[in-house]
């Protein structure tokens, strides 16, 4: 009877436990369904994805020019497909209207391989003595040689935007679409990149090599962003974001010729076509192709941002 008596107090201890704890419970699950519904207040978000460049952004040098910024001139950014990653804030002031901003990172590498490709065809077309000589042609295959190489750090770039956004409602707490608007500001930094043309004049034991040099520079401009996706169960967000802006830069630009063989500017070299000339005047040219000097620019730097996010 005691071993009857005893398990009977601790089956109603049991029972009147859960009894307490309910309450609990039902607060618990009033409060995981007033967090998924996210009718207002704050939440931190962090995403990550590809960043596609897009018009002047991703295109390449044509010209020989191209590979040199001048002032005035919108130079070729050559930029391929990267990757982005950025953390923001979302504040609801509405079921429907949100606040927004936050710090993106974008990096995209430089297009080197087709880059070079059009550096050694653009050399073809430098101006000797007034005349567009082609220093590739058949014709002076045998007299002089010429190559080049070409090099160049990727593209890398921060905004810090704010704005707006909205959400359409598809299924409450489940899914949403949304538009979103965006002001601020991108910090750039332009690439350094290298240029290199090598002359050869196996007659006379001359080898050549012509480098331009653009030093890593950085600046600011003003930046704007329109987007828009889905929002899943109030936590995971799957959008598109169209990114533009246009840093302002100043270029350092440097020309080197590193000379072995014979004297570069004592030489004459008969071109067919053409007579006689300094081998100095084909450095010359070159080098005038590539001007060396202190220039300001600015690069106009669009993408498509396309990431997965998720809000804490």
């Amino acid at each position: 009877m005691k071993t009857v008596s005893f398990f009977s107090r601790i089956l109603f201890l049991l029972i009147s436990s859960m009894c307490l704890e309910s309450p609990s419970i039902h607060t618990l699950q009033a409060q995981t369904t007033q967090d998924a519904q996210w009718k207002t207040g704050n939440r931190i978000i962090v995403r990550g994805g590809v960043a596609v460049p897009l018009f002047g952004y991703a295109a390449l040098p044509i010209a020989i020019a191209d590979f040199t910024p001048q002032e005035g001139r919108t130079p070729a950014g050559a930029a391929m497909l990267g990757g982005t990653l950025g953390i923001g804030t979302m504040y609801r002031l509405h079921p429907s209207v949100a606040v927004i901003g936050g710090i993106d990172v974008n990096y995209n590498p430089y297009n080197t391989v087709d880059a070079e490709k059009n550096l050694r065809t653009s050399i073809g077309a430098i101006n000797l003595l007034g005349l567009n000589v082609n220093l590739l042609s058949s014709a002076l295959a045998s007299i002089l040689q010429s190559s080049a190489a070409f090099s160049a750090e990727p593209h890398i770039n921060a905004t810090a935007l704010a704005g707006l956004r909205y959400d359409a409602q598809i299924v409450p707490a489940v899914l949403s679409a949304y538009l979103s608007g965006e002001l601020g500001a991108m910090f750039g930094v332009f690439p350094k990149t290298q240029s290199k043309v090598n002359i050869t004049i196996p007659l006379f034991n001359i080898n050549t090599d012509i480098i331009n040099s653009i030093n890593q520079t950085s600046g600011f401009g003003f930046a704007w962003a329109v987007g828009g996706g889905l929002l899943v169960s109030e936590r995971v967000n799957i959008g598109v974001r169209y990114l533009a802006a246009s840093p302002v830069y100043t270029s350092q630009i440097a020309n080197t010729v590193e000379t072995r063989g014979g004297a570069t500017g004592t030489i004459n070299i008969p071109i067919p076509g053409i007579g006689r000339i300094s081998s100095q005047d084909i450095i010359s040219s070159i080098l005038g192709a590539f001007p060396a000097r202190e220039a300001s620019f600015s690069l106009p730097t669009t993408m498509l941002q396309c990431t997965v996010s998720y809000a804490f």
